[in-house]
């Protein structure tokens, strides 16, 4: 693809809070490498990221952007004081890419810029495109809800445009998340569930397919909590790590399978092949299972507010099963997954 003046060009970037926001936005963006539209990505050297995006789109031209690189706490407990710690330095990134916008479009001349969740990624000189499925920020209590969605609309309300990863209707995924009492000014677009991953038609060979996700150290927590009940599992089991720039694998064994990571097309297959998958409710999940009419086994991020919600309300739609990350009998969860999973998952489904 040509970097010419005449060629519509394209400035994406997604925030760093795990892969998720990264993941979904593949199809959006590959929508535009068919129109022939060249497409600059600015993400963070050496991450995980520019390898998936990377992978991906070996055309794009790739720009270094520093990631936010938000710490999370240990203890569910400490994680939203975690966060109220690092705001300070959120802004600041926020204020700091915002200037580094400025520069790219007065060197590169965009037409669009497109920003999954990060903030300060726009200019007010080019149409500037926020996706996000989270207008409402789940909180406590009522008051709150309204302040910090006061405060969230004022960053989203500086775009051209939103455009939410969901459904309009009263069918749709993320609940009060991306359907609240009140939108912000800008131009709202539902554009879908979106999903990167193929619907492919195999034979079973797993009965659990196991994928980790999100933030350290809860990724290895989780992680650790199933190597420890591996024996326990009479069928086939296999584990996704979500680490695709490990080097090192961990052990397998002919019922329990344990893979680094997997891209699009091996996830698609692997999802095809297995009859329950288990996994964070991070948004970005519950799209790409959806999509794939899978039945799903959520443990939410503990102290993710979102996620815990999402697991929470999917559940009570019959989608999915959730139980907590610290449940003492993994083994006894899953067993009751399968028994709700068997008369419930289908109707909710067919209901899109």
């Amino acid at each position: 693809m040509s970097n010419t003046n005449d060629n519509f060009k394209i400035l994406f970037s997604a925030l760093d809070w795990g892969l998720g926001h990264t993941t979904r936005s593949i199809p959006v963006l590959k929508s535009f490498v068919e129109k022939g539209y060249d497409i600059f990505i600015a993400c963070e050297p050496h991450s995980a990221s520019e390898k998936i995006l990377k992978r991906e789109f070996p055309q794009a031209h790739f720009l270094p952007l520093r990631g936010y690189h938000i710490a999370y706490a240990k203890s569910p407990q400490l994680f939203a004081w975690k966060i109220v710690r690092q705001i300070p330095r959120i802004i600041s990134s926020i204020k700091n890419e915002r200037k580094q916008v400025a520069k790219w479009c007065d060197q590169y001349h965009f037409n669009m810029i497109i920003s999954d969740n990060r903030y300060g990624f726009f200019n007010e000189k080019v149409k500037s495109i926020f996706i996000t499925h989270q207008l409402q920020i789940i909180a406590p209590f009522s008051f709150l809800k309204k302040f910090i969605r006061r405060l969230n609309y004022n960053y989203i309300n500086h775009f051209s445009e939103c455009w939410i990863p969901d459904f309009e209707s009263k069918n749709n995924l993320a609940g009060e998340l991306s359907h609240p009492e009140k939108l912000p000014e800008i131009p709202v677009k539902y554009i879908g569930a979106l999903s990167r991953l193929k619907k492919t038609e195999a034979e079973k060979k797993y009965d659990f397919l196991i994928l980790l996700s999100g933030p350290e150290p809860q990724r290895t927590i989780l992680e650790n909590r199933f190597l420890q009940i591996k024996q326990r599992f009479t069928g086939k089991v296999l584990l996704v790590r979500g680490l695709p720039n490990e080097v090192n694998e961990l052990a397998s064994t002919n019922n329990f399978v344990v893979k680094n990571y997997f891209d699009a097309d091996d996830l698609s297959e692997a999802i095809a092949q297995s009859e329950f998958v288990i996994a964070r409710s991070g948004y970005s999940t519950v799209m790409d299972l959806f999509y794939l009419k899978k039945k799903a086994i959520f443990i939410p991020t503990p102290g993710q507010t979102e996620q815990e919600y999402l697991a929470e309300t999917l559940m009570n739609k019959g989608f999915s099963y959730s139980f907590k990350q610290n449940e003492k009998d993994y083994y006894k969860k899953i067993g009751e997954a399968k028994d709700f999973l068997a008369s419930n998952s289908t109707d909710f489904l067919s209901a899109f």
